[in-house]
């Protein structure tokens, strides 16, 4: 996922960049939460486990840490069908 960081603080993320998912009633998926996720640039590439969700409708969150700030972005909703 691309993100765009508006005030011009920052122009790669974090090396500690994570990724959460919920499932549709808003609870967190076990086994998916505060998963590495791989950092280009201001790219965020988040590899879900879909054997552990399943089939349905979910929201992935992003977080990582700048300064004394972490900001959690989201939800990014998607679907496994």
């Amino acid at each position: 996922m691309k993100v765009v960081d508006e005030s011009g603080n920052i122009d790669t993320l974090p090396g500690g960049t994570t990724f959460s998912v919920f499932d549709a009633d808003m609870e967190p998926v076990p086994g998916q939460q505060d998963i590495a996720a791989t950092v280009q640039g201001m790219d965020a590439l988040c590899v879900v486990d879909t054997g552990i969700t399943g089939i349905g409708d979910f929201d992935l969150f992003l977080s990582f840490t700048v300064g004394a700030e972490t900001p959690i972005l989201g939800p990014h909703k998607f679907r496994v069908s």
